[in-house]
């Protein structure tokens, strides 16, 4: 399992500092961002909602609150006057 924000300060001389030098550029991070591994099953769920072509469409269904903020403002977007 990768460190996921946990970081170690080595010697650039450190084995394992060398291999990540040689083994994980640009080409390697552009795949991870293609091709996200998630971390868990939940951040999984989360980003299948975003994934695209991921499983069925999800309605967003606006909250009462947006609805409300909606409800006070004019047709052109601003604010009626006296509120």
């Amino acid at each position: 399992m990768a460190a996921y924000g946990r970081f170690d300060i080595v010697d650039p001389s450190s084995a394992d500092y060398q291999h990540i030098i040689r083994t994980q550029g640009r080409a390697v991070q552009l795949q991870a961002l293609d091709n996200p591994d998630a971390y868990d099953v939940d951040t999984d769920e989360l980003y299948s909602w975003f994934r695209p072509g991921g499983g069925s469409p999800r309605e967003i269904i606006p909250s009462a609150a947006v609805i409300d903020e909606v409800a006070k403002t004019k047709r052109n977007g601003r604010a009626p006057k006296g509120r």
